[in-house]
């Protein structure tokens, strides 16, 4: 089971306000550490931060699946899904940078993952992955694939970046949370830089 904890937002910040923490390193952020911090450990912590920020923060249940702690009248957010009571991953919501001011922050990905969802509308996301570090940074493309990007640039936009234990990426790539391997054949490249995607990280659906 998961459990997603929206923990903190912040209205019109820098995403490196919102990113960095000078407490410790990613994939820690504000003592909470991906395959570390339990549940209760995680209330504790949530509590502690909402007093660092202004602003009303609202707890929100759904049959005991989905707690959330929501701000209101905000514009980014920082969500922790949890499993077996254990945060497994950071999730950072509306961050809206670039490729180049997220290397600024973290360096250069060893590795890209493509995840193509299908359904009423098709959707791609690429990930650039930090897998020693336990980061990725997210792209999503338009859901009309006409629209996707043809090319990994500079001023590409990153909507998202997530925190996790590095020690679990496997299990996340075998969950379907990062790439899908049920749906792409080889959905996990080595990092090749920026350029084309399809000549740099070809993929092939499997039908």
């Amino acid at each position: 089971m998961l459990l997603l904890a929206t923990i903190l937002a912040a209205c019109d910040q820098d995403a490196s306000i919102v990113l960095q923490d000078p407490a410790c390193e990613p994939p820690c952020w504000r003592d909470i550490i991906p395959g570390v911090t339990s549940k209760t450990e995680l209330v504790s912590l949530i509590e502690k931060t909402t007093e660092d920020y202004d602003g009303s923060f609202a707890l929100r249940g759904d049959g005991g699946e989905v707690t959330c702690w929501e701000p209101r009248e905000v514009k980014q957010s920082v969500c922790a899904y949890l499993k077996n009571d254990v945060v497994l991953l950071l999730r950072f919501y509306d961050v809206n940078t670039t490729i180049d001011k997220a290397f600024g922050l973290f360096g250069e990905p060893d590795h890209l993952a493509i995840k193509i969802t299908v359904g009423d509308y098709e959707e791609r996301i690429l990930y650039l992955l930090y897998v020693d570090k336990g980061i990725s940074l997210i792209h999503f493309d338009s859901t009309v694939p006409s629209r996707w990007i043809q090319e990994i640039q500079p001023n590409t936009k990153i909507q998202r970046v997530w925190y996790f234990d590095p020690s679990d990426f496997a299990n996340l790539v075998d969950d379907g949370f990062i790439g899908d391997a049920k749906f792409v054949d080889n959905a996990v490249f080595e990092w090749k830089g920026l350029g084309i995607i399809e000549d740099l990280y070809p993929i092939q659906r499997i039908e």
